[in-house]
């Protein structure tokens, strides 16, 4: 089986694979809980069950983490794949908000899918 990294809850991968398969993905997810749990892990995991270029994936494997999509998206260097970042106890500001809606706006530039991914946002 496919190694992820330890704060990836597996559960909700093996949902979302099953939902992408499916193709039953919504526009928007939510997660939800503590601090340091893995939140953030888990999404940049969806974003690549969602755009991974591998084919030959056995049912265990989420994603292949070899290809140059699942490269980029570990590094944070995936152009379609966007994180907002937020301070503890700050605010989103108003142009990180347009940023992220200017680049809703255009269409993937190499991925399957656009991700964005707000941390802390609450």
């Amino acid at each position: 089986m496919f190694k992820t990294e330890t704060s990836v809850n597996q559960s909700v991968l093996n949902r979302f694979t099953a939902l992408f398969q499916n193709q039953r993905l919504a526009h928007a997810y939510l997660f939800i809980g503590p601090k340091d749990i893995g939140k953030s892990e888990t999404a940049r995991g969806v974003a690549k069950i969602v755009n991974c270029e591998a084919q030959d994936l056995s049912p265990e494997e989420y994603f292949c983490d070899h290809c140059p999509v699942c490269i980029k998206i570990n590094a944070g260097t995936h152009p379609d794949v966007y994180t907002v970042e937020v301070e503890d106890g700050d605010f989103i500001k108003i142009a990180q908000i347009s940023d992220l809606v200017g680049r809703a706006q255009l269409r993937p530039f190499e991925a399957k899918k656009k991700v964005f991914i707000v941390r802390n946002g609450e």
